[in-house]
């Protein structure tokens, strides 16, 4: 194994600036990011985008909120098609998708134990 020696008495640090300026106003806005709204219905409904308070845009996300809603946990995207904006439905977040409910008829039988 090799010795290590050090020779020098004085030990200077090095360290980094005493302030840091980070300037975040500097250049051209640009677009904000995509929004993810919450709304009682689906928003492809004229009712229901009329109560959609937030401007929407292109790469926003609309959840459907309403139990009664027959599109309830779906959810859409707005999406340019033709020139035109309209909310297109992406995925439903429905727990039982792939489950149904079926009626089913139990039969019943007595049985007796011999003691």
């Amino acid at each position: 194994m090799a010795d290590i020696l050090l020779s020098n008495d004085d030990l200077t640090i090095f360290g980094g600036p005493e302030t840091v300026s980070l300037d975040l106003d500097i250049g051209p806005q640009g677009d904000r990011g995509s929004i993810i709204i919450g709304v009682l219905g689906d928003p492809r409904d004229a009712n229901v985008a009329s109560t959609i308070v937030q401007d929407t845009q292109a790469l926003d996300i609309a959840i459907d909120y309403q139990p009664a809603s027959t599109t309830y946990k779906t959810v859409f995207q707005k999406v340019s098609t033709g020139g035109s904006l309209q909310w297109t439905p992406l995925i439903s977040l429905k727990t039982n998708y792939y489950s149904s409910i079926k009626d089913v008829t139990a039969a019943t039988e007595l049985l007796q134990y011999r003691q």
